[in-house]
């Protein structure tokens, strides 16, 4: 296998194989939630609630850049979260053009309605290595996503 394609040859290479990857732990974990009630909403709406379960009271700028989407799909996402009263948004004292985005008590429910069934994904997707293992993939990931910095550009 090349890990880089040459040129023009249409080789699917390392990168390929890196985003089949994740687009398959997505699935897996999409069709976990669903088999365990979690029907309610999507999964970039779920990824949505647990960054705002972590940085809650962010702008909406600032979800952007955590959750790599632009501005347009974020505000499309938190209208239906808002419609669901799982998130709500306030101005900002100082600077009423600012979103502040807050979760609900609602919206923590969903998340601890999820994690349980998100996290034992994770331990499945990871069983297969040992802690060595674990490790040096942690790192070699950890190096590609600094090389990646300043190699794409969010529209915020």
């Amino acid at each position: 296998m090349n890990y880089i394609p040459n040129g023009n040859n249409p080789e699917w290479g390392l990168c390929y194989e890196i985003n089949h990857l994740v687009t398959k732990m997505r699935l897996s974990t999409l069709q976990a939630l669903r088999a365990n009630n979690c029907n309610e909403l999507t999964l970039e709406q779920y990824e949505l609630l647990f960054a705002l379960f972590q940085n809650n009271g962010v702008y909406q700028r600032q979800l952007s850049k955590l959750l790599l989407k632009d501005r347009p799909n974020i505000t499309r996402m938190l209208n239906v979260l808002e419609k669901k009263k799982l998130v709500i948004r306030k101005s900002h004292k100082t600077n009423k053009r600012i979103q502040e985005v807050y979760i609900t008590e609602l919206g923590k429910q969903f998340v601890f309605q999820a994690a349980p069934i998100k996290n034992n994904q994770a331990e499945g997707f990871l069983a297969v290595f040992s802690e060595e293992e674990l490790s040096n993939l942690q790192t070699l990931i950890g190096k590609m996503l600094k090389n990646l910095e300043g190699m794409y550009k969010i529209s915020t």
